[in-house]
């Protein structure tokens, strides 16, 4: 589809979706209330068509719906936390039982490029892994699936993105997640989650 063409069906599902966008938005944000105990203070709401930005003390929140790029006919809703500010949230039972059915992808923006290439080299000599990892020929990006931890990693030199291979659960992607990167540091990745 055209870009133009593209713009113009998004501008229509956003438009059409807002009512869902808000309501998705409203119930987080009664579960927000009655879990966490968050006031009327906690809360920087902003909002457009078919997109709520939802700011609190603890994290940041996107709710938005846009077409699919896959199929012209679908659309997708996503629930997105773009900023964790206390790591420690991600362990709350009440955060885990608002997020997790809405949560099955983590990305990892990393502050500098990796050399890919040499860390690439670096998992291949990892024999227990070796199967699940494929890359194209100029090592621009990897994938590493670990269907034995339900979760496979796409990279590229700027950011880590896991996603769980089944239902979404956000405890279990978050534990899976730092599975995986404990075997990335046997090839030499620095980096663990709740960094800054």
């Amino acid at each position: 589809m055209p870009d133009g063409q593209h713009a113009a069906a998004n501008t229509f599902v956003r438009r059409i979706g807002s009512e869902a966008v808000q309501k998705l938005s409203q119930s987080i944000h009664a579960e927000l209330r009655r879990e966490l105990g968050y006031k009327r203070p906690d809360f920087d709401f902003r909002e457009e068509d078919g997109y709520i930005s939802l700011m609190t003390p603890g994290f940041d929140l996107e709710i938005r719906i846009d077409q699919c790029p896959d199929d012209p006919k679908a659309y997708l809703l996503e629930t997105r936390l773009t900023r964790l500010r206390d790591p420690k949230l991600a362990q709350s039972p009440a955060f885990l039982r608002i997020f997790s059915p809405l949560c099955n992808r983590l990305h990892v923006y990393l502050r500098k490029p990796i050399d890919l290439a040499a860390k690439i080299d670096a998992l291949e000599a990892i024999p227990e892994i070796t199967e699940g990892l494929s890359y194209p020929p100029d090592a621009s990006s990897f994938e590493l699936r670990i269907p034995s931890l339900d979760c496979v990693l796409n990279a590229n030199e700027n950011e880590l993105n896991f996603q769980l291979l089944t239902l979404p659960n956000l405890e279990k992607l978050l534990q899976h997640s730092e599975r995986i990167l404990e075997i990335l540091t046997q090839a030499g990745f620095e980096l663990r989650l709740g960094d800054e």
